[in-house]
């Protein structure tokens, strides 16, 4: 009977942790001493529902995960479309272009539906002197399904930011 009791805490523990993937399509890696121009996604959607800010809020965490590793990076205060971000970001004289698109947005009542939190995020990041894709990554989360409120997307996103540029720049051998 203790070890159904211990089992099923073990169960349950491993399914309140929000899961992540970070898929590259590309494996080369990033220079940390180079500029990086962080454009802002429109926001989320699911199905009817607007997600206000969740742009913003990506773009956010693409930012300050970068700042956190001490990488130089501008970030865009509006949604402009790929060619404007391309063109601001040269005139800002940035090495790269990050180019974030919510694909899907799902933030849920989870601690009373049992329906999961859910976002995939598209990151392209463009070379500015060649206008030349060098990496294209998506990032597909999946919250928990036992929640008290305290997880959402944009935390995912949080998450799963700084192992995409751990990946991207090498740092995980470190």
């Amino acid at each position: 009977m203790k070890q159904l009791g211990i089992l099923f805490i073990l169960i349950t523990l491993s399914a309140c942790t929000a899961k992540y993937d970070v898929i590259r399509h590309g494996d080369k890696q990033l220079s940390r001493t180079d500029s990086y121009y962080i454009s802002r996604p429109n926001n989320g959607t699911y199905g009817a529902i607007k997600y206000n800010n969740s742009g913003g809020m990506t773009r956010d965490a693409l930012f300050s995960e970068l700042s956190r590793l001490g990488v130089k990076a501008v970030r865009e205060m509006n949604v402009l479309d790929k060619n404007k971000s391309l063109e601001v970001a040269k005139q800002k004289q940035c090495d790269v272009l990050i180019y974030p698109t919510i694909l899907h947005w799902e933030d849920r009542a989870t601690e009373w539906s049992g329906l999961r939190d859910r976002a995939r995020i598209q990151v392209e990041l463009i070379d500015t002197e060649t206008d030349a894709t060098i990496d294209n990554t998506t990032l597909d989360l999946v919250g928990t399904w036992w929640t008290f409120g305290g997880l959402h997307p944009q935390d995912m996103v949080n998450e799963s930011v700084e192992d995409y540029f751990r990946q991207l720049f090498g740092l995980n051998e470190e």
